[in-house]
């Protein structure tokens, strides 16, 4: 007894624990909070959106018709969904929020933030039971708008579409077309129960009679079918109307009321605000996915403006487009949207994701913290580098590493190195085998090379390869590898070229910047530093392995070569024998050996090459598989519209020529259909095709195109056949035309698709969407049964083919032409188009008239868009002119004024269409934009370094061409209209200006008593340039001119950053502070060319006498063995010491050189000592200059050879010394008498020198000594 009463007290617990647990895990349920973001929500929220529609059209079709007995499913239904808004609101009272973009989810904030909302009102006046009054009435007592509160809810659709458009941004298009369905279906629908309402009077209250109908009153009214039809019938009939009425797609009679008037007004201007909504909607969506091709093409439009307009050549243009295009497939080159629009921890995060693999296959990166990466990532700096660049080059200094994120590049050594390296078996071999052993005649005397020989050949060719500095690809580099780590912690020269093979992305790492990280982590620091210490060993052990493997291989090859050249010799007289003896029958062969060649190349080399590219698959964007793309957007063509025509208007089962050339053709697309798919999962990645894809091309084609070519493919009409006949499955033949679009996108990858192709493509889907509206209008017609009458809404009975083997051509026409116009009124909402009869009919018409209104606006967008992107430039333009009118208006500016800016606006848009061409430079590469520049200016810059620089230039070509580059990344792009001036006289020198296109006249009040002209190939304004001189000349334009402008700031910088220049300028300095210490008297311009070149030559001379000390010393340093030879760039101990290595007599040998000048300099004789101490100082200041340029430039040997007298000295330097200066140098009285120069330093009232040294560091220079700049203006001595 015991034991059951303790059995029974256990149960009673176990039963009281569950139910504790239940009732904890409610009130848990009931405490949660819920995430916004979670699937939990989404999925309510859809389910709310479903059952409030079903709700408010609910509501509105049973107050407007009759249910009969059914109205208690209607309720059922309706308590059910009452049910589910009560949860809705618990759920709201629950739901986390965001504000000021924090998610809150406190619980007390989340229910007083909640019932104190108007969203909380709007539901409790929507939960009131008002239609509870219906279920105590009669049927035929019921009040259908009793339930009208329930249309509140409408407010919320929406919000909800706007949620549903925030959680998916990529399914926008998509969500559009739905929300323009849902609302043109909700207005179809209130309005065609209403319209209903008006013959049915549900809405209206009569409790004491009985309701009357007024169907068939007036023509305006449902007709009396309607009043006894199906309930499907009225419903759709009255959709029809209200649609057809809105949307001009449908026939409706006049009112005869006024408030049937009225509610046509209504319903009318519904549609139009319905149409320009939907319109609206599709240019928004238009313009969502389609901003950046429009923004690329009007970009690349103006940059072929540009091109044109400079008659740029091909490979320029080539050069230049292709960058444009690599930007614009590569998302990556969009970071800076990223910058401006994300936090930079979240923009290290996600670079972190994308570089992180690159970095782990760097030795001395390896291992990192995950901070220590998040900061190195944060420094890496994205840079876009264009095909053909170099993105370093051997011998150059340099402190950045690179990692390749996109591209390919190239390795490149000069041939003296490359060959150096790399001594197989094959290149000693090749060396080798071009000499012969034996005597003059030929003939072997020993099997074996002697030793001579071969160290005579290897001699030979090492002394051939020293002289050859082109370079040559050794090694290649693809996404994923790095190069230039070696710069991050040594001073060393770059070891090699790197030239980009393709357009590239990289990611730099600056020695700066990963001293910064250092700094923050120094313990990682030690580690790599040991690490990098370790490779660089195990480098240099390899090298050497490498060097001795070399020499052994060319040793031990010259008994192998020897042997082979006799075996040579026997070949050859075996080669000889039988040329002689097949020469008697060439003749008979000839002609069987052309045809064969004929066959070979335009028959049989084809037929290969197509075999292979099928086979093996063909690179991307190549000749062949842009043929390809051709042929598949003929097939896909020619099978939409013969595939809907042979189901709707004939079926073709007849045996004629033409029929049989239609189905072979036919069957020729279906096939290609299957092989479109092995081809293009085939398609071959090249390093071209990195520029214009940045996925792989595999996983695109899976993703976009994979399953519709797959369905179009496989044959399930011939499948089905074999069982069944159901012929619509061909119409899945149809449905690769969802692929055309990516077919035409790849035909124009490569360029622009210009707003002519764009239209016909937009043309090609309108009229493929008629044409099968009309095609569906006829199988409608063909199922339901043809018309008795012609006007009827189905097609008459004559339209129908009695005999399909053998139709006749009228028959056939005439029956194309009426689907024909039924399509074109259903899209284009204009023509009669009577009423269908039965409710399928209805549903049809409604269903084509929705597809027709969305094609339509979808090509009034598309149209709209090409027009407003064929006049961008214009409009552009306008817009521009008409800001420039409005602001001079404001301020009253006078006529004149006016009339100059009328006619620079005028002369931009004739000259250039409006296009700001200095802009589009200034976005390309500094190399693309250097070539363009240099391109423009080809005769005029040329003419002016030649000129000017090349006089004072030793170092070869190659220096000349690079401050030519360097000019030309300074250049400006100016253009001017007729008679406006450049250059005023009286004002200050601030640039200089290289003509490009137009005509000038110079004119000065002063110095000319003629005008001058300047054309295309002329430069004007480099008198002065560094000196703020004062222009004397008057340059204006003859008529509209394109002009370049070189400020004298960027020329400054541009002399400070080449070696050669920088000692040009020190020379010309040292000259005028020379001249201004010797008091020199009036003297005419002849006398002053001799004293400019005798001081010239003088420092000149020092500078030699410097340099060959110096080089004695290292000499003398070598041959005693004392350590390293100091050379001429390091001068902390070297120069300090000349003085020591130069006696007295080579100065006073020097002097005597210029004896002209030696009587007019010294005004009286000193003593030999006071001559040693001046000599010592200027060898000494001499000095200093040298250390202040880092070192002299090369080939100084034959600058000092050429430039040996006063006179050579003089016209080397005298275009130099008329830019730096502001006065005449020659004009004694400007120049050393009434004012000094720009620059001008003086020193006790006596000396004075031109200084540039002013000028702060450029981005474009590296240089650590000073550069030049303005300085104050002239001063009067």
């Amino acid at each position: 007894m015991s034991t059951d009463n303790e059995h029974d007290v256990s149960v009673g617990n176990e039963r009281t624990s569950l139910l504790l647990k239940i009732v904890a895990g409610i009130c848990n349920y009931a405490a949660a909070v819920y995430d916004p973001d979670s699937f939990f929500i989404l999925s309510w929220e859809t389910w709310v959106f479903l059952i409030m529609t079903v709700q408010w059209a609910l509501v509105v079709f049973e107050a407007c018709f009759p249910l009969g007995g059914e109205y208690w499913t209607t309720d059922a239904l309706m308590v059910f969904m009452e049910f589910s808004f009560v949860f809705d609101m618990w759920i709201r009272s629950h739901l986390g929020f965001y504000e000021y973009g924090n998610k809150t989810m406190d619980p007390q904030r989340i229910k007083r933030q909640y019932l104190r909302s108007g969203a909380f009102a709007l539901d409790i006046v929507a939960l009131l039971p008002l239609y509870a009054v219906n279920w105590k009435v009669p049927s035929p007592k019921r009040w259908g708008l009793l339930n009208v509160n329930k249309l509140l809810r409408l407010s919320k659709v929406p919000r909800q579409l706007y949620a549903l458009e925030e959680r998916y941004l990529k399914r926008t298009t998509e969500l559009r077309v739905f929300k323009l369905l849902y609302y043109t279906f909700m207005l179809a629908h209130i309005l065609g129960c209403l319209w209903f309402n008006f013959a049915s009077n549900e809405a209206a209250p009569e409790y004491y009679s009985i309701k009357k109908t007024t169907f068939g009153k007036d023509p305006w009214l449902p007709s009396t079918s309607l009043e006894n039809g199906s309930r499907t019938l009225q419903y759709i009939a009255s959709l029809y109307w209200s649609f057809g009425l809105m949307s001009s797609s449908g026939s409706s009679d006049a009112p005869h009321t006024t408030a049937e008037g009225m509610f046509s007004v209504i319903t009318m201007t519904a549609g139009f605000f319905l149409f320009a909504y939907v319109i609206g909607n599709f240019t928004d969506i238009i313009e969502l996915t389609g901003s950046e091709t429009k923004e690329f093409n009007a970009k690349m439009s103006a940059v072929c403006q540009m091109l044109d307009h400079f008659q740029m050549p091909r490979t320029l243009q080539k050069r230049v487009k292709t960058f444009l295009l690599f930007k614009r497939f590569h998302t990556i080159t969009q970071e800076h949207i990223l910058v401006n629009c994300l936090p930079p921890p979240l923009l290290t995060d996600i670079r972190f994701v994308y570089l992180m693999p690159m970095i782990e296959k760097v030795a001395f990166l390896t291992g990192m913290e995950r901070s220590i990466t998040r900061m190195l990532v944060s420094q890496f700096t994205q840079e876009l580098v264009s095909r053909g660049d170099y993105v370093i080059r051997y011998g150059e200094s340099g402190s950045d590493m690179y990692f390749v994120f996109t591209g390919v590049l190239s390795v490149l050594l000069p041939l003296r190195i490359a060959n150096h390296n790399k001594t197989t078996f094959k290149e000693a071999v090749k060396a080798l085998a071009g000499k012969k052993n034996g005597d003059e005649n030929g003939t072997s005397s020993r099997v074996g090379p002697r030793m001579d020989d071969i160290v005579s050949v290897v001699t030979s060719n090492s002394e051939k390869h020293s002289v050859q500095n082109q370079p040559k690809k050794v090694n290649e580099l693809a996404a994923g590898s790095y190069f230039g780590e070696n710069g991050l912690f040594t001073n060393a020269q770059r070891n090699a070229h790197i030239q980009a093979q393709t357009s590239c992305i990289l990611y730099k790492l600056s020695r700066e910047s990963l001293e910064l990280v250092f700094d923050r982590y120094p313990n990682w620091k030690e580690k790599v530093l040991q690490l990098v210490s370790i490779h660089r060993e195990q480098g240099r052990l390899q090298q050497v392995s490498r060097e001795v493997q070399s020499r052994g291989m060319t040793i031990s090859t010259g008994l192998v070569v020897s042997r082979s050249n006799i075996m040579n010799e026997r070949a050859e007289g075996l080669k000889e024998r039988r040329y002689h003896a097949r020469s008697n029958s060439t003749h008979r062969s000839l002609i069987c050996m052309s045809l064969v060649r004929l066959l070979d190349i335009f028959v049989l080399q084809p037929l290969f090459k197509l075999g292979n590219s099928l086979i093996h698959g063909t690179p991307v964007q190549s000749k062949f598989h842009l043929g390809w793309l051709r042929f598949m957007v003929a097939c896909t063509v020619y099978v939409a519209i013969m595939i809907p025509y042979e189901l709707a208007m004939d079926s073709m089962h007849r045996v004629t020529v033409v029929v049989t050339i239609i189905k072979m053709f036919e069957l020729l697309c279906e096939i290609t259909f299957v092989v479109d798919i092995w081809f293009s999962w085939h398609v071959q990645e090249s390093p071209a095709s990195m520029e214009l894809y940045d996925q792989k091309l595999r996983s695109v084609y899976k993703k976009e195109r994979m399953v519709w070519d797959i369905l179009a493919a496989i044959p399930f009409y011939d499948l089905v056949s074999l069982f069944s006949y159901i012929k619509w499955l061909k119409l899945l033949r149809c449905i690769k035309i969802l692929n055309i679009l990516n077919y035409l996108d790849e035909l124009n990858r490569r360029g622009v698709a210009s707003d002519v192709k764009r239209f016909w493509h937009v043309w090609l889907l309108y009229l493929l969407m008629m044409y099968w509206t009309a095609c569906a209008y006829l199988a409608v017609a063909t199922m339901a049964g043809f018309g008795t009458q012609w006007d009827s809404w189905l097609p008459s009975e004559e339209l129908n083919i009695s005999d399909p083997q053998n139709p006749s051509a009228t028959q056939l026409s005439r029956r194309f032409l009426r689907g024909l116009f039924f399509a074109t009124t259903m899209f284009v909402k204009k023509g009669y188009n009577p009423d269908p009869d039965t409710a399928s009919l209805y549903a049809f018409h409604i269903a084509i008239s929705f597809t027709g209104l969305i094609v339509m606006s979808f090509v009034i967008g598309e149209l709209a868009s090409l027009f407003i992107s064929f006049i961008g430039l214009e409009v552009g333009f306008r817009k521009n002119h008409i800001a420039v009118e409005l602001y001079m208006a404001r301020l009253r500016v006078s006529e004149h004024i006016r009339s100059r800016t009328y006619a620079f606006m005028t002369s931009l848009w004739s000259s250039h269409a409006g296009v700001n061409y200095e802009e589009l430079l200034e976005e390309m590469p500094q190399h693309i934009r250097a070539a363009c520049v240099l391109h423009v200016s080809k005769k005029p810059l040329e003419w002016f370094v030649m000129k000017v620089v090349t006089p004072v230039c030793w170092e070869g070509d190659e220096s000349i061409d690079a401050l030519t580059l360097s000019v030309a990344d300074c250049l400006q792009f100016e253009t001017y209209p007729r008679d406006e001036n450049v250059v005023t006289e009286g004002s200050i020198v601030r640039a200089m200006y290289f003509v490009i296109k137009g005509h000038l006249t110079m004119r000065s009040r002063s110095l000319m008593h003629r005008p001058l002209g300047l054309r295309d190939g002329s430069y004007f304004g480099e008198r002065g340039l560094l000196g703020c001189t004062i222009s004397a000349y008057t340059v204006r334009t003859a008529r509209a001119c394109d002009l370049l402008s070189l400020s004298s700031e960027a020329f400054a910088q541009v002399l400070q950053k080449h070696s050669f220049t920088r000692l040009a300028l020190k020379l010309c300095e040292r000259a005028y502070k020379h001249l201004k210490e010797q008091h020199i008297t009036t003297c005419s311009k002849r006398d002053m060319e001799e004293h400019w070149g005798a001081a010239l030559l003088l420092i000149l001379q020092e500078i030699k006498s410097c340099h060959l000390s110096a080089e004695e010393a290292a000499s003398a340093t070598e041959k005693n063995g004392t350590g390293k030879p100091p050379i001429v760039g390091d001068l902390n101990a070297t120069f300090t010491a000349v003085s020591s290595f130069l006696p007295v007599e080579p100065v006073a040998d020097l002097k005597k050189e210029a004896p002209a000048t030696e009587t007019q300099i010294l005004p009286e004789q000193e003593s030999s000592e006071d001559i040693a101490t001046a000599a010592t100082e200027e060898i000494e200041e001499t000095s200093n200059i040298i250390k202040e340029l880092g070192g002299l430039p090369a080939n100084m040997g034959e600058m000092f050879d050429a430039l040996n007298t006063a006179r050579t000295c003089f016209e080397a330097f005298a275009p130099l010394l008329h830019i730096l200066l502001a006065t005449d140098p020659l004009d004694w009285k400007a120049s050393f008498w009434v004012c000094a120069p720009r620059g001008i330093n003086h020193s006790e009232g006596q000396t004075a020198s031109v200084s540039i040294e002013s000028v702060p560091k450029s981005a474009h220079c590296n240089q650590s000594g000073p550069l030049p700049t303005k300085q104050a203006a002239p001063v009067e001595q």
